[in-house]
């Protein structure tokens, strides 16, 4: 938890205190953004077919990091690519259309993207995502958010296979496309647990105010595939 927990601001102005507490806050998240613990993450291409699985340990309770990622309006936050989420309308049962408008780029090679899921809650805070091939460029694609609560800590088990749409050049090739999704997750892990842990300070402190917090700067750090720590 942030140190602020234990040491109240005393002796100025309610206004003041809020700002000074948001400050902590973003210098503070800035120093903790590295406790993401990645213990797997691979990517592999079969057939055209991409898939990934990641399992990491992260520093924020479980109930959070999952507020954060069914968060759908703000989900371009957690990951460098997404430019734009929407909530479409839906059948209902439980299922929440999310339309993600991708920005992808490989060199000097971009490409817009819209990918269009109906997305399962699973209780307590398991997510699932199926592709709606029809309203997105992607032929098929399936994902799974399993979040254990460990404390003030998360476990974070995702699986996700995808089907582009669209023809990857010859000159790009599965390998890199492999190298960017790594890339990717990893700073979209950082990023998860980033929001979360600010969300988290937000709600246990009503001093601060959340207009003084600008959590789309803070979280935006680029991340190393490899070791999964971003930049200071």
């Amino acid at each position: 938890m942030f140190w602020s927990r234990g040491r109240p601001l005393k002796g100025v102005s309610a206004r003041r205190a809020a700002r000074a507490a948001a400050v902590i806050l973003l210098c503070v998240a800035a120093l903790r953004v590295e406790a993401v613990d990645i213990k797997q993450l691979e990517v592999s291409e079969n057939g055209g077919i991409y898939s990934i699985k990641v399992a990491a340990v992260i520093d924020a309770p479980a109930e959070y990091v999952h507020r954060t990622l069914t968060d759908y309006a703000h989900i371009y936050r957690l990951n460098p690519s997404i430019t734009q989420s929407d909530v479409l309308p839906s059948s209902g049962n439980g299922v929440v259309r999310v339309r993600t408008r991708i920005l992808d780029c490989i060199f000097i090679f971009c490409m817009q993207l819209d990918r269009v899921e109906d997305v399962h809650e699973v209780p307590p805070y398991d997510l699932r995502a199926v592709i709606v091939p029809s309203l997105s460029n992607f032929r098929s694609g399936i994902a799974h958010w399993h979040i254990k609560a460990m404390g003030e800590r998360s476990q974070v088990i995702y699986e996700a296979q995808m089907e582009p749409g669209f023809i990857i050049l010859p000159i790009i090739g599965p390998s890199f496309v492999k190298e960017k999704m790594r890339t990717e997750m990893a700073s979209s892990l950082m990023r998860i647990e980033c929001v979360a842990r600010i969300q988290e300070e937000l709600d246990w402190n009503p001093q601060l105010d959340p207009a003084m917090v600008d959590v789309d700067s803070l979280c935006s750090q680029s991340c190393d595939s490899a070791t999964g720590r971003c930049p200071p």
